[in-house]
């Protein structure tokens, strides 16, 4: 708990505060990204976008505090990045490995906003 009259670490957890308040709409946009990606045909660019969104939330997470939500958008981003080397869909197992990965993700947004 920081200290009241601190008022560095009072900005920082309004920060954190805020930030965890908005993780489920973050993790809402990864995942429209991702069904969209899944769902048409594959392209750089669709791949791309997802790739560069739950990229930043794995840093962003990690950064406010969040390891375990980091960590879990990590591994989708993985995901994703093998995609955009193999160029081409993602296989069967990568998809359950991705849908996984979003389940823990927006378990632990709604838990970190609750």
């Amino acid at each position: 708990m920081p200290d009241p009259a601190d008022p560095v670490q009072n900005q920082l957890a309004k920060l954190k505060q805020k930030y965890a308040a908005d993780l489920p709409l973050k993790v809402a946009r990864v995942e429209e990204l991702v069904a969209g990606f899944l769902a048409a045909a594959w392209t750089e660019e669709s791949c791309f976008a997802t790739y560069r969104q739950i990229h930043s939330l794995a840093g962003s997470a990690g950064t406010y505090g969040f390891s375990d939500l980091g960590t879990a958008a990590r591994a989708g981003e993985q995901l994703l990045k093998r995609s955009l080397e193999l160029r081409g869909p993602l296989g069967e197992a990568d998809r359950k490995d991705l849908a996984a990965a979003l389940s823990t993700m927006k378990t632990l947004a709604g838990a970190a906003a609750g």
